[in-house]
């Protein structure tokens, strides 16, 4: 137990046994001093004396596997084959007799009993705070329950065979167990997610274990986890020639990464329990005061095999400080510390129970409890929270005098009870509440207003009342009491004192109220009504009335199907990914939807909102949650509210935020400013299920676009969206299940296809297909799964098709791609197809449409105007996006024409003296 006195033992006689270790432990701490360098000789048999026993526990109806104190020592918790989990509270006086053993000389009492395992409970833990004990079973399940509330709270079925230890981190963060399915899985207790699984040192290892009895270290820098089994090297020979040599070990995981940093090795069997020493240790360096060199700190931890054996190991040696081979006949179950840290109790198969006591010269110096604390908080904060912050700053002080203290809700209840606000009489010093003197109108006092009334059996009654509003008097609802059959002197003086009548609210408009057969004012309302009290009578108001819709649309768009759990990463920080992870109420219950940020193993901040979410998504600037009534909450990137709920009409189907609005496939432009990209990290896109495109930038607060894919829905059949984003450009894109993708054109107000399997006879669908050629990027890999499905179906055939024919075909395939690559506003793919495009033109010596190509690149000249005889559009744009058109004309155009026959290469020399007079 935490105070040092007591040891608990459990077995297969179905018991439990308290016993009284304190005076044995000082006994073994005086021998220890005494004989500082643990010299056995001189401790004969007899000069300690045996534990004592306090109480025997004899509630369990098969073997209990495990026992365990809380950390306050106030209760035990112990679990059995019996498939049941009871914890017992320590309570003053002596205890009652138990069945078949000596009468209890302590008194503990059964507090609860936890049912819900389906097979052997094999082990148990409790959390720091001790408000919940964890328990695992050989149902393959581990449960969490709530000892004060004794209710379950979780149960987790991750694991696919018998779950045999589980433990807690010390500072309450994670919950670990270990399964014979060769396995450990760490969770967050927030939102209990899985945090990571562990299988690589548990992959060769054996399944025929008892137990698993993981351990945590007291600075919860790590796990050991048992039953490893790995190859160990050992160089062998005069050459070093490495050998391979597989070892049952115990592996340590590190926290954070969860990958196995270490190994113990020297067990013949399975290591199947360990214990972590309570305490950090300081070696003494040459037996003297502690050096700098003796300042780090070392764990202790204790480790028990199959094979009989025990290794006690200090974390900064390579060797063990302990190895116990003769002490037991079977394999160890169990081990423990004592609170001092000096005393190591184990526990075996064969029934026996031993311990071992280390001096001070064997741990070292056990570092102060402070101390471990203070590290603690340096490595992982302040884990217990903080309270009122008072500002230590003379501006600070002097900025709260000229806002003025706020007032809390606790104090705004306090004075609405009648007490007076708390003041700061000194810095951070506050004056005890004060009762405010009640004014002479005020209420009537409690005597004043109650009734009391008498039953027919004589017994009194006196009737609650209402203690708040702003009323001038108190309102008395009775209900009559029906007298004893036969009247009597009872039943008369309750007829003279209570006026046997019902108090029945009538609506102000609709039917009269019906009666019924309660009193209560609350059931005597007609279905619609509301219960009013103006002094002492009762009216029921009418509900207001809207203009509610007659009929609401049909949804275009499916929205996702209710999930309890939601998880997404958002972003990365110094390395490490950022995710969100919203944990849903469940079905039947209040909506409400706990959000939860965090990085690695560290929690940047929650928030909870009242409503289900359906959908999250995030950036490093925004977290978007759309909820299942059609709204959508927008956080900053530390947790902050930056909108009311924002009512979509519908609940979402797509919602994407940041850089997930683009393709990942397309690189970053390198002409991008910090600016570009910080400005994209505010981008929120959303389609809601009514088919309406919403995209906004939360840096601005503006919308910059609403569409509506209502069109798409209608033009492209059965065919469902898969995905919505924005491209390279900036431009809307929404990608079908038969990978056709539309882009939103903002100019023209409607969608144009930019991927379809329309264009398989061309020269470059292949290249599309195996990434040849070139061809990479948003576009290309777009056009590349469209005709992928489009050739599954049987759309195209090469059967019978003429070398004109697919010569047209790979023309019109280049225009597609050309005009699709403008649409999306992807400049790369701009450029590569425009090349290929004029090379396909003056290979196909078509002229027209290749000087239509020039022209439009050139632009405006007086000279071509006049020359040529071709009309240049008014509306002119110079650019493409960033690029400048006279510049694609002269270094893509112009040179794939001059490979071309003569009359292309006049054509590029007659635009080439033109670009150059221009320019």
């Amino acid at each position: 137990s935490p105070c040092g006195k007591r040891l608990a033992t459990a077995g297969g006689d179905k018991k439990v046994r308290v016993w009284e270790v304190r005076g044995l432990l000082k006994q073994l701490g005086r021998l220890a001093e005494a004989s500082p360098e643990g010299d056995e000789a001189q401790v004969a048999a007899g000069e300690v004396a045996n534990p004592k026993l306090l109480a025997t526990l004899a509630d369990h109806q098969g073997p209990v596997n495990c026992v365990r104190f809380s950390h306050s020592g106030r209760y035990l918790a112990t679990g059995a084959d019996d498939h049941l989990v009871n914890v017992h509270e320590l309570q003053p006086g002596q205890g009652g007799p138990s069945l078949g053993s000596a009468p209890n000389v302590e008194n503990w009492a059964k507090w609860v009993t936890f049912s819900g395992h389906q097979k052997n409970v094999v082990d148990l833990a409790w959390n720091p705070d001790d408000s919940m004990v964890a328990t695992c079973s050989l149902d393959n399940t581990v449960r969490v329950w709530s000892v004060q509330r004794a209710t379950q709270l979780a149960v987790f079925q991750d694991h696919s065979s018998f779950v045999k230890g589980v433990v807690w981190d010390p500072l309450g963060k994670y919950l670990a167990s270990q399964s014979d399915d060769k396995s450990v899985i760490i969770r967050s207790v927030d939102g209990w997610q899985v945090v990571s699984t562990v299988h690589d040192p548990f992959r060769k290892a054996l399944d025929n274990t008892f137990s698993t009895r993981l351990s945590w270290s007291p600075d919860g820098s790590g796990i050991i986890a048992m039953n490893a089994f790995q190859p160990i090297v050992e160089a062998k020979g005069r050459g070093g020639k490495e050998s391979r040599d597989w070892r049952h070990t115990a592996a340590i995981l590190s926290r954070g990464s969860w990958e196995r940093s270490h190994d113990f090795v020297g067990h013949q069997a399975p290591v199947v329990a360990s214990a972590f020493n309570p305490f950090l240790y300081r070696k003494k360096k040459g037996g003297g005061k502690e050096g700098a060199a003796g300042k780090s700190m070392s764990t202790c931890v204790a480790l028990g095999s199959q094979d009989c054996k025990i290794t006690v190991w200090m974390s900064q040696t390579s060797r063990p400080l302990l190895i116990a081979k003769t002490f037991f006949s079977r394999s160890i179950v169990d081990l423990c510390w004592s609170p001092c840290g000096h005393a190591l109790f184990a526990a075996s198969v064969d029934g026996s129970i031993a311990y071992f006591y280390f001096s001070r010269a064997e741990l070292g110096a056990a570092v102060p409890k402070a101390e471990m604390e203070k590290l603690m908080r340096d490595t992982y904060g302040d884990i217990r929270g903080g309270g009122l912050a008072i500002a230590e700053d003379a501006g600070l002080m002097q900025l709260e005098d000229e806002a003025g203290s706020p007032v809390r809700p606790s104090q705004q209840m306090q004075q609405g009870n009648g007490f007076a606000s708390p003041k700061l009489v000194g810095r951070g010093i506050i004056s005890p509440p004060q009762k405010k003197k009640s004014p002479a109108h005020a209420f009537p006092s409690q005597a004043e207003r109650q009734v009391e009334m008498r039953r027919a059996d004589g017994r009194r009654r006196i009737n609650p009342v209402q203690m708040t509003g702003n009323r001038a008097g108190p309102v008395v609802v009775q209900k009559a009491l029906k007298p004893k059959s036969g009247g009597g002197k009872d039943g008369g003086s309750l007829r003279k004192t209570v006026a046997q009548r019902r108090l029945v609210p009538e609506p102000t408009n609709g039917p009269p109220a019906k009666r019924l057969n309660s009193g209560s004012p609350s059931r005597m309302a007609p279905q619609g009504t509301k219960i009013m009290h103006q002094r002492n009578l009762l009216c029921a108001a009418p509900q207001p009335q809207g203009i509610a819709p007659s009929a609401l649309p049909a949804p275009v768009l499916s929205a996702p199907e209710y999930s309890r759990n939601i998880s997404q990463q958002i972003s990365a920080v110094e390395g490490k990914p950022v995710y969100v992870e919203a944990l849903n109420s469940l079905e039947g219950r209040a909506a409400q939807c706990h959000l939860t940020v965090r990085s690695s193993d560290k929690t940047l901040w929650q928030e909870q909102i009242s409503e289900r979410a359906i959908l999250v998504a995030g950036s490093p600037k925004v977290l978007a949650v759309a909820t299942r009534n059609g709204f959508l909450h927008i956080f900053s990137q530390h947790g902050r509210r930056l909108l009311p709920p924002m009512c979509l009409g519908a609940p979402a189907a797509f919602l994407v935020c940041g850089d997930r609005t683009r393709s990942p496939l397309t690189p970053l432009s390198e002409q991008e400013t910090p600016q570009d990209k910080d400005r994209r990290q505010w981008r929120v896109l959303a389609i809601s299920s009514a088919g309406k495109l919403f995209l906004w930038d939360m840096k601005q607060m503006a919308c910059t676009l609403e569409a509506d894919v209502t069109s798409i829905c209608v033009s492209e059949g059965n065919a469902s969206i898969l995905a919505a984003r924005l491209s390279a450009g900036g431009v809307p894109l929404v990608v079908l299940s038969n990978r056709h993708a539309l882009a939103y054109n903002a100019g023209l107000k409607c969608w144009l296809r930019v991927a379809d399997g329309a264009h398989l006879l061309s020269d470059f669908s292949s290249s599309l297909a195996s990434g040849g050629g070139g061809a990479s990027g948003e576009l290309s890999e777009l056009n590349a799964a469209a005709s992928a499905v489009a050739s599954a179906s049987g759309a195209g055939s090469f059967l019978g098709v003429s070398p004109l024919e697919q010569r047209r075909a790979t023309g019109r395939h280049l225009e597609f791609m050309l005009s699709a690559a403008r649409t999306l506003k992807n400049e790369e793919d701009y450029r590569r197809w425009l090349g290929l495009y004029v090379r396909h033109l003056c290979a196909e010596s078509e002229s027209d449409k290749l000087q239509e190509v020039c022209e439009e690149l050139l632009g405006p000249v007086t000279s071509l105007q006049g020359g040529a005889g071709h009309a240049m559009p008014a509306g002119w744009e110079p650019n493409i996006g960033s690029l400048d058109k006279r510049t694609l004309l002269r270094k893509i155009a112009l040179p794939a024409m001059a490979g071309g026959a003569k009359p292309m290469q006049r054509l590029a020399n007659q635009f080439l003296e033109i670009l150059q007079e221009a320019q």
